[in-house]
């Protein structure tokens, strides 16, 4: 499953606790969003996996294994609801 980076950007803020708390949003690279949350940086790609970034090493901490099926259950939840409809690939 692929979402747009614009749909992807709207399923993070509707997901993250204290979302007004995401700073640094970051679009350039081609298929991932980055961002900062609470003192920590994130990276989600358009297939919804997250990892946390520490320099310029991408890493699975706990936070972001649960970002990230955070993210596949809210982006579920609106396609059974009919919100969003899959990219045809």
């Amino acid at each position: 499953m692929d979402v747009s980076k614009d749909y992807l950007i709207e399923l993070i803020f509707k997901t993250m606790p204290y979302s007004e708390q995401i700073k640094n949003l970051d679009t350039s690279d081609r298929d991932a969003v980055r961002f900062e949350w609470r003192g920590q940086s994130f990276r989600v790609s358009v297939r919804l996996s997250c990892d946390s970034i520490s320099g310029l090493v991408r890493e699975g901490s706990n936070i972001s294994i649960l970002l990230g099926a955070l993210l596949e259950k809210q982006y579920a939840a609106e396609l059974v609801a009919g919100y969003v409809k899959e990219k045809k690939k």
